[in-house]
C-alpha cells in the first residue's frame, strides 16, 4: 500500500472580505508517490485559490519554507524553480505533516518574480 504525506495549506489573504471564510488552512493527504507538479495541479484543481479582480494574482509557492514555484492566474501552467518530478517521498518525511504556503504577491509581474527566485538560487 502506498504510503500517505500529509500537507497542510496555507494561503494568504487576498482582500478583508476573503477573511471571512477563517485562517484559509486545509490539509490534503497524498501519496508519497506523487511529483511536486501533480500535488502543485491538485491544488489548483481544488479552487483553493481565489480569484482577484483583474485576474492577475501572482502566487509563490514555499515547501516547508523552500521556494517551489510561481503561479499566475494569466499562466496556463505552474513554473518551477525545483525539478517538477521529484516525489514527495524524496522531499519530505512520510511520518511527518509537511507544510505549504501559499504567498499571495498582488498583481506583481509574475515572470519577474520567477526569474527574482532564479537568481536567489
Amino acid at each position: 500500500m502506498t504510503e500517505l504525506i500529509t500537507i497542510e495549506l496555507r494561503r494568504d489573504s487576498v482582500c478583508a472580505g476573503d477573511d471571512v471564510d477563517g485562517d484559509h488552512l486545509t490539509t490534503l493527504d497524498i501519496s508519497a508517490d506523487e511529483t511536486i507538479n501533480s500535488l502543485t495541479r491538485k491544488i489548483l484543481d481544488m479552487k483553493y485559490l481565489p480569484t482577484i479582480s483583474g485576474g492577475k494574482a501572482t502566487w509563490v509557492v514555499r515547501m516547508n519554507d523552500k521556494k517551489i514555484a510561481v503561479l499566475a492566474e494569466q499562466w496556463n501552467e505552474p513554473k518551477f524553480i525545483i525539478d517538477d518530478t521529484l516525489r514527495l517521498a524524496d522531499l519530505v518525511s512520510v511520518d511527518k505533516v509537511s507544510r505549504i504556503d501559499l504567498d499571495y504577491c498582488q498583481q506583481a509581474d509574475p515572470a519577474h518574480t520567477y526569474n527574482e527566485m532564479i537568481r536567489a538560487l
